[in-house]
């Protein structure tokens, strides 16, 4: 069974999270995530955990595309490890920070993503518009809570 938690609660997995991301998004990625440690506020950071071993992180971030600081916040670092991809996971993990988004108050959430923009029209989210970011398409796209 697949559990979502607050990476407060598992600082203990934060290394492998930080490998993940740092391998997948960089260095300066990877810093966020470590600065994205608080239990009920942006910027934060959820795990999936399959028998208390992490399977998947998503994020809320204050900032993260450079060309749109005019924009936040912003759902990111979303993650799935190849070994646990195609299992609903990403989805998952999307839903339970939407949740806390709306929880804390969040009326509308911004997302980039340059490789799975179904996955979050599945999920409700509406194209703004397309672009090219750090030398890839990026579909831009909000969700208003």
């Amino acid at each position: 069974m697949i559990t979502i938690e607050n990476i407060s609660k598992h600082l203990n997995v934060l290394d492998v999270i930080l490998e993940w991301h740092r391998s997948e998004w960089g260095n300066e990625w990877a810093e966020q995530v470590r600065e994205s440690t608080n239990p009920d506020s942006i910027p934060t950071l959820y795990v999936a955990l399959q028998d208390g071993k992490p399977v998947g992180t998503a994020m809320l971030l204050n900032f993260d595309m450079h060309t749109h600081p005019e924009l936040r916040p912003w759902l990111g670092g979303v993650y799935v490890p190849q070994s646990h991809r195609g299992q609903g996971i990403a989805s998952k993990l999307t839903q339970h920070a939407m949740q806390a988004a709306a929880q804390m108050g969040v009326k509308k959430l911004w997302l980039y993503t340059d490789s799975a923009p179904k996955l979050y029209e599945n999920l409700g989210w509406q194209h703004v518009t397309q672009e090219d970011y750090l030398g890839k398409p990026a579909a831009i796209m909000s969700f208003d809570f």
